[in-house]
C-alpha cells in the first residue's frame, strides 16, 4: 500500500511500484517472506493469543462514530474524515450531492466510490484528527476484517488500502513511517496485493530520513475475490509483520538507529480511484466493506519479538 499527501494524507503516497522504482529502503531493510504461513496463534485461530494481548480498540460498527471537519469535539470520536481531500483522482466527501461515501449499516462500514455526472468521490477514515487527537498506539497487533467484491467497471482502477502512519501528515516536525498492509489496484496490479513501508522526512535539517524512502513487494494474493479476509499487522520494537487470515505474509525488520520506525501509529482505511474513463457520465458505485477493526497491546514478553 502506498499513500496521499494533502491535509488528509490518504492516497498520493499510495503509488504503484514497478521495477524501475529505486528509492532507498527505510532502515536499509527488505521485505522477507521466509516465515510465510506461520500462524499468529499457536492454536490455529485467526485472532492473536489473548493470553498475551490486551484489547485497546474495538469497533464492530454497530453504530457510527465518524465525523467530518471541523472534527469537534477533538479527539473524542473513533473515526475522522476530511471533506474534499484529494484521493487519487477522486474526492473524499462527507455530504451530498454525491451520495454517502462513508456509511455504517447492519454492523458494516462501507467506503463507497461514487461516480455522478462524470465526477468520482470516495471515502477514507482514520482514528486521529489533524491536531493529533484520537487513537494511536506504539507496538501491538492491529487488524481489520475486510471484503472487496469484484469490481463492476473494467475501465476503472479501484484502489483500496488498509494502512498506518505515525502522524497525520508525515512531512512535518518529525521523521515518520507509513506501513501499507493491504493495497491493490483492480487493473494496475491485476488485483494482487502489495505491501509497502515508507519513511518520510521531517521539515527540519536534522533528521535521519533525508528523502522519501520506500520498500514495496507485491504478493500473489488476489484481493478482489468477494470474500471476507482478516488483514493484520504485528508491530514490535524489532519488526513489522503482515498477516492475512492469521498467517504471516511478510516481515520487515526495524534495525539500527531507525527510531522513526518506533513511534505510535494509527490506522487508515480508504478506497481511492484511478479512472481511465473520465469522460463517462454514467452514474456508478463500488464499495469496500469493513466488518470490524480491533487493536491489541502486547501484555506479555511472549509477543514482544
Amino acid at each position: 500500500m502506498t499513500a496521499i499527501r494533502t491535509a488528509i494524507v490518504v492516497a498520493a503516497t499510495l503509488t504503484l511500484t514497478g521495477p524501475a522504482f529505486a528509492l532507498p529502503p527505510p532502515g536499509g531493510g527488505a521485505w522477507d517472506d521466509s516465515r510465510a504461513g506461520e500462524p499468529i496463534n499457536p492454536t490455529g485461530a485467526v485472532a492473536p493469543d489473548l493470553a498475551n494481548y490486551r484489547l485497546t480498540f474495538d469497533d464492530e460498527f454497530d453504530q457510527s462514530d465518524i465525523v467530518c471537519y471541523p472534527w469537534k469535539p477533538a479527539g473524542q470520536h473513533r473515526w475522522y474524515i476530511q471533506d474534499g481531500a484529494t484521493l487519487g483522482v477522486a474526492l473524499s466527501q462527507c455530504s451530498k450531492p454525491y451520495g454517502d461515501n462513508v456509511s455504517v449499516n447492519d454492523g458494516v462500514l462501507a467506503l463507497t466510490a461514487v461516480r455522478h455526472n462524470g465526477v468520482w468521490t470516495t471515502g477514507a477514515v482514520r482514528t486521529r484528527d489533524p491536531s493529533g487527537e484520537g487513537f494511536s498506539q506504539k507496538y501491538g497487533y492491529f487488524e481489520a476484517r475486510i471484503k472487496l467484491p469484484p469490481p463492476p467497471l473494467p475501465g476503472v482502477d479501484f484502489w483500496p488500502a488498509f494502512w498506518f502512519v505515525t502522524s497525520w501528515a508525515p512531512h512535518q516536525s518529525i521523521d515518520g513511517t507509513e506501513v501499507d498492509i493491504l493495497e491493490s489496484w483492480s487493473r494496475s496490479s491485476h488485483g494482487l496485493n502489495q505491501v509497502s513501508i515508507h519513511a518520510w522526512p521531517a521539515k527540519t535539517p536534522d533528521n535521519d530520513v533525508p528523502t522519501h524512502q520506500q520498500a514495496s513487494k507485491q504478493t500473489p494474493v488476489p484481493v478482489f475475490d468477494g470474500a471476507w479476509h482478516v488483514w493484520g499487522l504485528k508491530y514490535t520494537p524489532t519488526a513489522w509483520t503482515v498477516y492475512l487470515d492469521g498467517r504471516v505474509q511478510m516481515t520487515y525488520p526495524i534495525t539500527g538507529r531507525a527510531d522513526y520506525m518506533r513511534l505510535p501509529i494509527h490506522p487508515i482505511l480508504d478506497l481511492a480511484v484511478k479512472s481511465d474513463d473520465k469522460s463517462s457520465t454514467n452514474d456508478a458505485a463500488y464499495s469496500m466493506y469493513v466488518d470490524w477493526v480491533r487493536i491489541y497491546a502486547c501484555a506479555s514478553p511472549a509477543c514482544q519479538d
